[in-house]
Parts: structure tokens; C-alpha cells; sequence
């Protein structure tokens, strides 16, 4: 006997004695296990009858059509490079946001622009949103702002966890490194200063940048000797810098080498009068 009163779909029957009927144009008519039937009954009644297919099939093109469009205006916010051309990058990056608030990458260049444009606390906002949303990102940029806009912001414990979260997934990134040593060199937290500065140097012996840094560090600490190998070696990657020659200078003067102080002093004048 076929059960009566049936629901859902209408190609799925629940009886009365709990038994399932499955109705198929291709096949025969099966029974079901009493508790297997119930399971499944109940499991079938809850999905959207057939007539609500196409609105879901709708919303799902909408979706598609909004991230598209929000793509497009992030891309062409990336390709606003120029400082001049920041509020225009803004602008289209708002748009992107407005398409599909979801887009994380979009939300992520939004904090980078508002933190370029000296925007910090909002910045700091935003990036913070972006990286709970996608906490393996893998932009070094977006930490680099996120922790430089709490640092502006007189926040340096959140800026020191921003420049750690970066370095769990970035765990080789000299820049992140080197900002985290310097926030540890200014808690006076020298040996950890000294190991992340140590780390960036390795990942990145080129950038000079780097080397003044630590040399910096060990003029502080007295260690003379070792700033001397530190600022040599960050001349000869960037020789026109006037700043690591008097800071060299400064620390020839330290050591009571006359000669080599007043060479550096004099090198760092004449660089200043060829920019003149």
C-alpha cells in the first residue's frame, strides 16, 4: 500500500509507519528499513523543493558577478602606484569593497593605502579585520603596516605581535626582522635586537640598510670594533650615503683614530656639496 499525505520533494515519501518509499521514473518502487527510512525522511523533508532552485542558481550568478567586479576595481587600484595617484587607489579600492565587502585582499590594500597616506589608526583597523579573516597571509606588506601603523600609533606591544604574526608564516623576511628588532632595541632588549638583525643580514646581505642597523646597535653597546666592520661593509653596498660615513666617524672618534674620524667627517661634506 503507498503511504499517503506525501511531503518535500515529491520524489521522496515518508509514511505513517515510518517506512520510505523512493519514487524514481527509472526504477521501481523500493522499501527501506523502518529507522533507515526515518533518517533519511527527515533528513529529505528539509531541503528546498524544487521550485526554489532557480532564485539559489540567481543569487549564485549575483555573487559571481559582484567578485568579478570587485576584482576589477582592485586590480586597477594595484596599478595606481604613483603617491600622486593614492586617493584615486583609495577610491577604487572602496568601490572593489562596496562590490564584495567579502575580498580580503581588497581590504588588505585599503590598510596599506591608508597607512601610506598617514591614516594610522584607521589603517591599524582595517589590517587587523583583514588578518583575522586570513591569518596565513603571506603579504609581508600588510604586517609591515599593520605594525608600523601601531608603532606611529604609541601601540608597540600590538606592533611587535603584528611583526610576529608575520614572522610565523614569513619566518625568512628580512624586513619584519629588522622591525622587530628595532622595537626590541628600543625595550632595551639588545641580545634579541642583535639575534633578529643577525638573521635579516643573512637572509639579505645586501641591503645596507641592515648592517647600519646593527652597526648603530653596537656603537651603542660599545662594541666599537664590530660597528666599524658593520658600517664599512654597509659603505661599500651604498658609498653616497652621507649618514654611515659620519656615523663611522663618530665611532673612529670613539676609538681615538683622529685621522680615520676627520677622513669619514670630511667624505660626508663633500657628498652633502655634490647634492647641492
Amino acid at each position: 500500500m503507498d503511504p499517503p499525505h506525501p511531503r518535500a520533494t515529491g520524489t521522496v515519501l515518508l509514511s505513517y509507519n515510518l517506512t520510505m518509499y523512493l519514487v524514481s521514473p527509472y526504477s521501481k518502487k523500493c522499501r527501506l528499513r523502518p529507522s533507515t527510512g526515518f533518517i533519511l525522511g527527515i533528513f529529505l523533508s528539509c531541503l528546498p523543493t524544487l521550485d526554489t532552485f532557480p532564485a539559489v542558481a540567481q543569487t549564485s550568478s549575483a555573487t559571481r558577478a559582484a567578485a568579478a567586479q570587485s576584482q576589477r576595481y582592485y586590480e586597477h587600484s594595484m596599478a595606481l602606484e604613483r603617491p600622486d595617484q593614492r586617493s584615486q587607489a583609495l577610491a577604487a579600492i572602496d568601490l572593489a569593497l562596496k562590490a564584495d565587502p567579502g575580498n580580503v585582499k581588497a581590504q588588505m590594500r585599503k590598510g596599506i593605502l591608508l597607512w601610506w597616506s598617514d591614516r594610522p589608526k584607521e589603517a591599524n583597523e582595517v589590517l587587523a579585520k583583514a588578518l583575522k579573516q586570513s591569518p596565513d597571509c603571506k603579504e609581508w606588506m600588510v604586517y609591515e603596516a599593520l605594525g608600523a601603523s601601531y608603532y606611529i600609533d604609541g601601540r608597540k606591544k600590538e606592533a611587535l605581535e603584528a611583526y610576529n604574526a608575520g614572522l610565523k608564516n614569513l619566518p625568512k623576511n628580512s624586513k619584519l626582522l629588522f622591525n622587530r628588532g628595532s622595537i626590541r632595541q628600543d625595550w632595551k632588549q639588545y641580545e634579541q635586537a642583535l639575534a633578529d638583525y643577525g638573521k635579516a643580514i643573512e637572509y639579505a646581505p645586501k641591503e645596507s640598510f641592515l648592517l647600519k642597523a646593527r652597526g648603530y646597535l653596537y656603537k651603542q653597546l660599545g662594541e666599537n670594533q664590530k660597528a666599524i666592520v658593520d658600517l664599512s661593509q654597509a659603505i661599500k653596498l651604498s658609498p653616497s650615503e652621507v649618514e654611515l660615513y659620519q656615523m663611522r666617524s663618530r665611532v673612529f672618534q670613539a676609538m681615538g683614530k683622529k685621522a680615520e674620524a676627520e677622513r669619514d667627517a670630511q667624505k660626508a661634506k663633500n657628498l652633502v656639496n655634490d647634492e647641492m
